[in-house]
């Protein structure tokens, strides 16, 4: 049975366009899809997959139904891709011209968006040279119009103590008269007051970490998740447990002595989906807003028996290997540990053994260790890499002068010529029997056209494929990491090199683990 290609019906929608009305709903798209696919027989020929992404911006590609379809498309097993309208796809204008223009038609993908009236299997000049780009740069400036006009009306609810944000702390819920502050959750108040009861009995954050694991609290995230709110930090497969990270951030946390405060994080950008840290002087501070969980003389306490505070983003310098490397049990990333004897005994640990009973591996991994596995597995496919270039000179050097092969093969036939003419000389003068002049005659005639189908493969254009993945493996290879190699240098990996090579690292014991190199199957192949 032949498998029929696929159809990949992609549907988009995000929290602003939910605002606009009906028109633009995952329901009303899915329709007007289905009803343009019955109206062409070409497309009922094809197997139908659906990819939803629901309450995600189209200013980026962060998105998991996409990543989902551009994974597949990768793989060659999508044909054909169909969206309502382009903004569905992307509102990114350079972007969508990318995917139009480069990505779509290299791997042979039918892209058709309805409202534009757009198929690229069809589409004209008119289409592909100035209306698509021109519509792109319109849903891109549309974006960053709407993005500003929203932060503007945050940036104004904070300034008058409003709350802009739809989540709220641990320990609270929204007051629903209006919504405009915080009132005590109860259930999860309780289990704040115990941890600064522990902190103020001078535990430390890991030894209340490993209390409230042994009594089974959900995390802050888990019961958010439990009550039906959006929770961060709850990833599909992992159990989560406390430890001292969700420690310390609630005893750092002022909000719990009654202080609203508000600006602590900004976006990164418009379509980055990343936010940064804003400096403490720059927040929105309120004091007495809402109910207090504990005292302010128990939150200062608390602060004077912990370690200094140093402001995030400050003093602090990311590891070589920084959301590189995880622990093969749990798939959690590991914790770096610097120390103060040199690099060379920095290491790598799992928390969740120290915190919980957890079948992860116990004891710490020199980064050392695992630098000097990783810069072996590179050099063994710069070795690689070096070898397919050496061949690849050889291949043009041998046809930089492609006259002279050809002038030696005309040669070799023009003696092959002369010989079958001197053998019949000598079987007419007798001088071989005419069984040995017909053998001979055949093996010099095989010769001729051996050479003759030679002389016609040189003069053929060559066609050779190529991949770009392969293509930019070896390229990093090749300028990353044999220079180093060449000038006999140690280990000397960059963060640069990790990038652009390493996918993750995975440990499943002090003295084993597995690397998984980015490209890695078009690069074995």
């Amino acid at each position: 049975m032949v498998n029929k290609p696929i159809l990949a019906k992609y549907l988009r929608l995000s929290l602003e366009d939910d605002k606009e009305g009906e028109s633009d709903s995952i329901v009303n798209q899915r329709l007007l899809i289905d009803d343009y696919i019955l109206q062409y027989g070409d497309l009922r020929e094809y197997e139908n997959m659906e990819f939803v992404d629901d309450g995600y911006s189209g200013t980026n590609f962060s998105r998991p139904a996409i990543k989902e379809l551009m994974d597949l498309l990768r793989k060659g097993k999508i044909h054909c891709i169909i969206v309502k309208d382009f903004s569905r796809f992307s509102r990114d204008y350079i972007e969508l011209g990318n995917y139009l223009e480069q990505v779509f038609p290299f791997k042979g993908v039918r892209f058709i968006s309805v409202n534009d009236k757009y198929d690229s299997k069809s589409a004209n000049l008119m289409q592909s040279g100035l209306d698509v780009p021109f519509k792109g740069i319109l849903y891109d400036l549309y974006s960053k119009d709407i993005s500003n006009k929203v932060k503007s009306a945050k940036r104004q609810m904070l300034k008058q103590g409003k709350l802009a944000g739809g989540s709220h702390p641990y320990g609270y819920i929204k007051d629903k008269q209006g919504k405009k502050t915080y009132k005590i959750d109860e259930e999860a108040a309780t289990i704040i007051r115990l941890i600064y009861k522990l902190a103020l009995e001078n535990k430390s954050d890991i030894e209340i970490a490993k209390e409230l694991n042994a009594k089974k609290i959900m995390t802050p995230a888990l019961y958010k998740k439990s009550k039906g709110f959006c929770a961060y930090g709850v990833r599909k497969g992992i159990d989560p447990n406390w430890d001292s990270a969700k420690v310390n951030k609630i005893l750092r946390d002022e909000r719990y002595t009654g202080v609203l405060l508000l600006g602590q994080h900004k976006s990164a950008g418009i379509g980055t989906g990343r936010t940064i840290c804003v400096p403490q002087n720059e927040w929105y501070r309120k004091e007495d807003n809402h109910p207090a969980i504990v005292s302010r003389e128990q939150f200062e306490t608390v602060q004077r028996l912990k370690s200094p505070y140093i402001e995030k983003g400050k003093h602090k310098v990311k590891n070589i290997l920084f959301r590189k490397i995880k622990c093969a049990s749990c798939g959690r990333f590991l914790y770096h540990k610097p120390s103060d004897k040199g690099k060379e005994y920095n290491s790598f640990f799992c928390k969740q053994p120290h915190i919980c009973n957890s079948p992860c591996f116990k004891g710490y991994i020199k980064e050392k260790d695992i630098l000097d596995a990783l810069f072996g597995t590179i050099n063994v496919h710069a070795g690689i890499a070096a070898h397919m270039e050496q061949r690849r000179m050889n291949d043009i050097k041998a046809k930089d002068d492609p006259h002279r092969v050809l002038k030696m093969t005309e040669a070799e036939r023009d003696k092959s010529m002369e010989a079958k003419s001197r053998l019949y000389l000598q079987y007419r003068q007798g001088e071989i029997s005419k069984e040995q002049f017909i053998l001979d005659k055949e093996q010099i005639s095989r010769k001729a056209v051996s050479l003759e189908k030679e002389k016609h493969n040189m003069t053929k254009p060559e066609e050779t494929e190529c991949n770009p993945e392969v293509d930019i493996i070896h390229s990093h290879l090749l300028h990353l990491c044999l220079p180093k190699a060449k000038q006999g240098s140690e280990n000397e990996l960059t963060r640069e090199i990790i990038e652009r090579l390493v996918d993750t690292i995975y440990v499943y014991n002090t003295t084993h683990i597995r690397i998984d190199l980015l490209y890695k199957d078009e690069y074995d192949s």
